[in-house]
């Protein structure tokens, strides 16, 4: 009946996106989730937009399970932030989504436009693609390739998510996992990135890092496991599958370790 119901969502901003099934039409929205209160979406204006579809790959491997976005602006963008890099997630809007078990991404419904598309890995440098969608219903295939970022270090988080129901458990695919720091990861982007860009766009570009991602995310396989990279140190782990309570734990990440946490989600 058009009706929109999402409930269990931990408190905070959100980005709200609706793509419809050609992949073409859809709207895209920030909301604010306050804990124990009803949030009425605004009504969504959908547009009909393009997509950007593609391979992000660490080195010749894929990036499993990745996440990337899309910033409106282009290098205009970074022209802006010479001051400070430009903070993931943005205040604004933007596109955003993960890579699958190969490596493969779409972004979809996304207003014609100039944007910087990127993804983030702990100890990877940045990728860095310029794209014009120039009119509605243009398909364009962007790959990015980080290649490891000598000396810097990082550890690695895994484990799985299981959901409780009556009787036992079960594994959740596609719950999402964030790693958040008090300090925030700033990849390198290399050089030639920054000149073809700058070359492309006419403009004089600051060097990097041009990225502050906050935070740090992936998603659980269809058998409920996951693996991300993350920066050593002190670390939130946030745990969020639909129609369970989040989960938090507090982890110390340590360089070239493999930390195990699991999560048990109770019913909402």
């Amino acid at each position: 009946n058009g009706s929109l119901v999402l409930s269990g969502l931990p408190e905070g901003r959100h980005l709200l996106q609706l793509v419809a099934d050609n992949r073409f039409r859809g709207a895209v929205s920030n909301i604010d989730v306050v804990a124990d209160a009803r949030v009425n979406i605004p009504e969504q204006t959908p547009i009909i937009g393009g997509r950007i579809r593609g391979m992000v790959e660490l080195g010749s491997t894929p990036a499993r399970r990745a996440m990337v976005v899309a910033i409106p602006g282009g290098a205009a963008s970074v022209e802006k932030a010479k001051a400070a890099p430009i903070g993931i997630p943005p205040t604004g809007t933007y596109y955003a989504g993960f890579t699958d078990a190969n490596g493969a991404y779409s972004l979809d419904a996304v207003e014609p436009g100039d944007y910087l598309v990127t993804a983030a890995v702990a100890g990877y440098m940045a990728d860095v693609k310029l794209v014009n969608i120039p009119a509605p219903r243009r398909t364009l295939d962007i790959n990015l390739t980080l290649e490891r970022a000598p000396a810097t270090p990082f550890g690695t988080l895994n484990g799985a998510v299981r959901g409780t129901i009556l009787g036992g458990t079960q594994s959740l695919a596609n719950a999402r996992i964030t790693a958040v720091r008090g300090v925030a990861y700033e990849p390198v982007v290399p050089q030639t990135v920054i000149d073809t860009i700058g070359t492309a766009s006419g403009l004089e570009l600051s060097d990097s890092p041009w990225f502050r991602w906050t935070e740090l995310a992936t998603l659980t396989d269809a058998g409920g496991g996951y693996q991300l990279r993350a920066a050593p140190g002190a670390t939130r782990l946030d745990c969020f599958a639909y129609d369970y309570r989040p989960g938090f734990k507090n982890v110390q990440v340590a360089n070239g370790v493999n930390t195990t946490t699991e999560f048990d989600l109770q019913p909402r």
